[in-house]
Formats: structure tokens, sequence, C-alpha cells
């Protein structure tokens, strides 16, 4: 199917396009420090979010079940990367940590205003 997306670097890219749509659209409305202010904290949480994302397709390459069975896999789909939270729990963290940077969490990304 077309329309559905299994590698780890276009699904990322294309979130961060949809993103970018919501960027414009707030600072063609007058929005200018909202716009910017998702600007910055999109731009930290997807720098998270793609080194992470290299450093799993690098340990997809160097060793798992399907390449000691001599099974050629493509690492960057993602329909192959189950379980890597117990195999490789560096990589759950900093996605997690990305993850919440992208929802908005206060410490993270997201900022307590007061009037």
């Amino acid at each position: 199917m077309p329309w559905r997306q299994t590698d780890i670097k276009k699904v990322l890219a294309y979130s961060t396009i949809s993103q970018l749509g919501f960027m414009v659209a707030a600072v063609g409305m007058g929005a200018t420090v909202a716009g910017m202010f998702h600007l910055v904290t999109h731009s930290f949480s997807r720098r998270c979010s793609f080194l992470a994302a290299g450093s799993v397709i690098q340990a997809m390459e160097r060793g798992g079940d399907a390449s000691k069975s001599g099974i050629e896999i493509d690492p960057q789909d993602m329909r192959n990367m189950g379980g890597l939270r117990k195999q490789n729990p560096g990589h759950f963290w900093v996605y997690l940590i990305g993850g919440l940077a992208l929802a908005g969490l206060v410490p993270l990304a997201g900022v307590l205003l007061e009037r």
C-alpha cells in the first residue's frame, strides 16, 4: 500500500513536514511567538528523534536475530524493530524523552505561562 510508510526516517521526516504546516499557519494568522516557539521546541525534540533513529538503524545492522540466521532484512523498516526496549534500553529512554518533548511536557519543551 503506497500510503503506508515503514521506513523510520521517512516517517520522522513526513511528520516534521506536517508540523511545519502548523508553524506557517500560526505565523500567517499573526501568532508569531507561538509559531517560533513551536519551531524551536520541535527542532530540538526532532533532533533527539533523528539521532536515536540513526542509532537504532546501526544497531539493527550490526546484530539481530535475523542477521545471525542469515536472513537479509532492511534495518530501516520499523516492522522489524520489535523488542528493542529489552535489547537496547538506551534507545528506549532517548525515544521516550524525545516523545515527551514533542508532547510538550513542562520540563522538556512545555513552559508554564504566568500572567
